[in-house]
């Protein structure tokens, strides 16, 4: 029936639901233990070294590993065209990656060092695999929607970075996001059917496996991966610790941000039905267990939106979600008041004063002396990283605080008035898009992002969040409309039978009863 419904309604004969194309694009499989990963482990093996290691020793071990590196992919990309997709993103993922942390003086005295070097060499194999992947006419075609005023705000950032205190990292910011723009866009042009699946299965691996090697340095290195944490008010954190990413660093808040962004994927694959049942219940606990020990508080309201979202947009989860909040307001009442509300407050606080709570752990003088810088070039701002970093935040003592903690802050000192318009009007039309078209994916990262920009990094410059909103962006920018929250007849299932998020959301669009 189903079937027959599909080839009725189907004007434009999707191909999504045909045996062929389930074949084309296999489901989803965590393989680890592979040839591909035994060599990623061989490479990264010698990268950790010639990091680790200086003078000509590092590298002489960082140029073979390249070379290596550069092997492998030719000869992948050769003998797979299908990894035309999987690698150019993999390599953007891994270039977002941070593999040392520096003050201000030792940018100024050295601005590309081995890992900058190898941060460059990435961007820039990935770059040109995507032009030999699909012709540059055929990546602009997909250059739409929300694309354009996104590419438009980092041309925005080039023109700034001519006013920056720093020229030389304001014009890689802003190289680099642009690269990354086009990038992704000739990841879809490759694949216009399939890449969505293709994409979360990258997304996946590459957000699981780095927050496995989170909790392995936790097992392995406890004192340099939990970072302690000193209760200054009368609610006590209800860990005494943060968890951290060692090798390659990763904040507390960009392990929450990995845990967050896990949840999501894994509650997309639930509702698309790959993966095994197994597979989700692994990857959902990772995720909550990333959130909660690295007690990221921003994570806990964007989760809170999402659910939200799910609640108000399909009938399914509404009735979940209050049934839910009600089983927990009235067992607290019953039991003990007191006793539920102390580990929440713990929770929130995270061992800090009021005073600190409600200055947001010192943003708000981050805020107030961004401005004011900012107020010196209104228009064009003075450059992406260089005008909070060398400007704001060395100033205040800050040398080896990346970035001013806000999304807007950040656009806005950046690129001033003419670049943050730009973001806007991006995130605002993918958000338009994505609710008017109900696209399930899109919205809970959009709603995530959101959340998460107003304390954090997102989307005004290159990394693993700018790379999921420039799918988000593609993804509200599809010309059919083949993804949408299902919203099954009463008393009807969804059909199992699909083998991809795009084929199950195809199904659900067209399987609708029609008014």
């Amino acid at each position: 029936m189903h079937g027959a419904h599909l080839a009725t309604h189907n004007p434009r004969n999707v191909s999504l639901m045909t045996p062929r194309s389930r074949s084309h694009v296999s489901p989803l499989r965590f393989q680890l233990v592979t040839r591909e990963g035994l060599a990623a482990i061989s490479i990264s093996v010698v990268l950790g070294a010639a990091l680790a290691s200086e003078g000509s020793l590092g590298w002489l071990l960082a140029g073979a590993c390249l070379a290596l590196l550069t092997l492998a992919l030719i000869l992948a990309y050769t003998a797979t065209p299908h990894w035309q997709l999987e690698i150019p993103l993999t390599l953007l993922l891994t270039s977002t990656l941070v593999w040392r942390v520096r003050d201000v003086s030792a940018i100024t005295s050295q601005p590309l060092d081995p890992a900058g070097l190898l941060r460059v060499a990435l961007l820039c194999t990935a770059a040109g695999l995507a032009l030999l992947s699909v012709p540059l006419q055929s990546t602009a075609r997909f250059l739409r929607g929300a694309s354009l005023p996104y590419l438009m705000y980092a041309l925005v950032a080039l023109v700034s970075a001519l006013l920056a205190t720093h020229i030389g990292l304001a014009l890689f910011r802003a190289a680099e996001l642009a690269l990354g723009i086009f990038i992704v866009a000739a990841a879809v042009a490759s694949d216009p059917d399939h890449w969505r699946t293709r994409a979360l299965r990258v997304l996946l691996g590459f957000t699981s496996i780095s927050l496995l090697i989170v909790f392995l340095e936790a097992v392995i290195v406890p004192d340099l991966a939990l970072r302690p944490i000193s209760d200054y008010g009368p609610f006590a954190a209800p860990f005494n610790f943060r968890l951290e990413g060692v090798f390659p660093h990763a904040a507390a808040n960009t392990v929450g941000t990995y845990g967050v962004f896990l949840i999501l994927l894994t509650i997309y694959a639930a509702h698309s039905r790959f993966l095994t049942s197994r597979i989700r219940a692994v990857l959902l606990c990772l995720g909550v267990a990333a959130v909660l020990l690295s007690q990221y508080r921003t994570g806990y309201l964007a989760l809170a939106g999402v659910s939200l979202l799910l609640a108000l947009v399909n009938r399914r989860y509404r009735s979940a979600a209050v049934l839910a909040v009600l089983g927990i307001v009235l067992t607290a009442a019953f039991v003990s008041p007191a006793t539920f509300v102390e580990p929440i407050r713990g929770l929130l606080f995270r061992g800090q004063t009021p005073e600190m709570l409600t200055s947001l752990t010192g943003r708000e003088q981050f805020w107030d002396a961004a401005l004011t810088v900012w107020a010196q070039s209104p228009w064009f701002g003075l450059g992406l990283s260089s005008g909070t970093r060398f400007d704001v935040l060395a100033h205040l003592g800050y040398g080896t605080v990346s970035t001013i903690h806000s999304t807007w802050i950040e656009a806005l000192v950046g690129t001033g008035l003419l670049g943050i318009s730009l973001l806007a009007s991006a995130f605002a039309f993918t958000c338009f898009q994505a609710f008017r078209l109900r696209l399930l994916f899109p919205m809970m990262v959009l709603v995530a992002l959101l959340v998460r920009s107003t304390t954090g990094t997102t989307v005004e410059l290159m990394g693993y969040q700018a790379v999921l909103f420039a799918i988000a962006v593609h993804w509200t920018a599809a010309p059919q409309r083949v993804n949408s929250v299902p919203q099954p007849r009463e008393g009807e299932a969804v059909s199992t039978l699909t083998a991809s998020p795009a084929a199950s959301e195809a199904h659900a669009h067209f399987a609708r009863p029609r008014h």
